[in-house]
């Protein structure tokens, strides 16, 4: 007991010496330069007569059942976390710092300080008419700054539930390339002890092992890239991605999920070929034409048009153009080359060009 209130006696100094000064911490936003705290000789106050105004915050500090490997809150997730849960007292720029084992955070704003000291949970300021109130315990605000660690009454966790940012992951490749698609997800209720993330997937359409590990994002979410098998041949492959929580590394202990499953439909197509009509002969890969010809071209698949490789200013006039079929005229000398290139509409590969020569 005298350690505590030996600590006590630090913390109603340095707070007094702070919110006189504003000062001695280190800055985390861009604090006032001076505040207008009046300051009066603080007391401590540890019993149950709090403050209406404390009165909500320390009704956070419970005793909720945790599992047995729950880690405690550190003093910087209760401080990210009070602006949020109790912005008329905690709110704006802040400065913040360690001193003699005392943490706290101080909100110009409303002047009210938030510390920790000895695994408790202080405030003082306008708010506490400048008395320095205990308001709990740090572990007590656990479930309150991280509710996924903690367990609803009767000590059953809830079920973790996930929601996929599609209803269906639909892919279309060309025969022997791979395309990509990226899959997020956003998982809540995770479970303190989660080891691994990973999807199975049932049956064709993807040239990924069978199980992926699905990655966490700066956002937040989660996420997976799947590859389109380039060896399938031509059709749709339809199965179902399920997504499992393992909650040890050999994954034989999973968390319950809601929601895990998300069906996927891979349709593999043909390449782009195509077919050259008009006055034009064939030479290993290359079609020699007169210049100022009209050609017109056509795709077995949708496609864009546009010029590709030229040499000695070769060049190319649209007549008319579709998705199917491209008509022109080239122009250039004999020994320039010009290229129309088709790239499918409904895929990021398997696209292709067909190059000319001039007589």
């Amino acid at each position: 007991m005298s350690r505590l209130f030996g600590g006590l006696r630090r913390l109603s100094f340095i707070l007094a010496l702070l919110a006189s000064a504003c000062g001695g911490g280190s800055d985390s936003g861009s604090p006032s330069a001076s505040t207008n705290i009046t300051v009066v000789a603080p007391e401590v106050e540890t019993v149950d007569a709090l403050p209406p105004s404390l009165v909500p915050l320390a009704a956070q500090s419970t005793n909720e059942p945790m599992a047995a490997t729950t880690p405690l809150i550190t003093s910087s997730q209760l401080f990210s976390w009070v602006p949020v849960g109790y912005p008329q007292l905690f709110n704006g720029n802040y400065t913040e710092g360690v001193y003699s084992g005392i943490s706290y955070r101080f909100f110009p704003s409303t002047g009210n300080f938030v510390g920790t000291l000895d695994g408790y949970v202080y405030a003082y300021g306008p708010a506490t008419r400048n008395t320095i109130y205990r308001v709990g315990t740090l572990q007590g605000f656990n479930c309150a700054v991280m509710p996924e660690w903690c367990l609803p009454a009767g000590g059953q966790r809830s079920p973790s539930s996930i929601t996929f940012n599609k209803s269906e992951l639909v892919l279309v490749a060309s025969r022997n390339t791979q395309e990509s698609t990226t899959v997020k997800a956003t998982i809540t209720n995770i479970p303190n002890d989660l080891t691994n993330a990973i999807i199975t997937i049932s049956g064709k359409g993807f040239s990924n092992f069978a199980t992926i590990y699905l990655g966490k994002n700066f956002d937040g979410e989660y996420s997976a890239t799947f590859n389109s098998d380039y060896s399938l041949e031509l059709g749709t492959y339809t199965g179902t991605m399920k997504l499992i929580l393992c909650r040890n590394d050999p994954c034989t202990e999973v968390a319950t999920l809601i929601g895990g499953e998300l069906p996927y439909r891979v349709t593999i197509v043909p390449r782009v070929e195509l077919t050259i009509a008009g006055n034009a002969s064939q030479t290993t890969g290359t079609t020699y034409i007169r210049s100022g010809e009209t050609v017109t071209i056509t795709s077995n698949r949708p496609v864009t048009w546009r010029i590709g490789s030229s040499i000695t200013g070769s060049t190319m006039t649209t007549t008319t153009s579709t998705p199917y079929t491209w008509t022109g005229v080239l122009k250039g000398s004999p020994q320039g080359f010009i290229g129309v290139f088709a790239n499918p509409t409904d895929t990021l590969l398997g696209g292709t060009q067909a190059l000319f020569g001039f007589k």
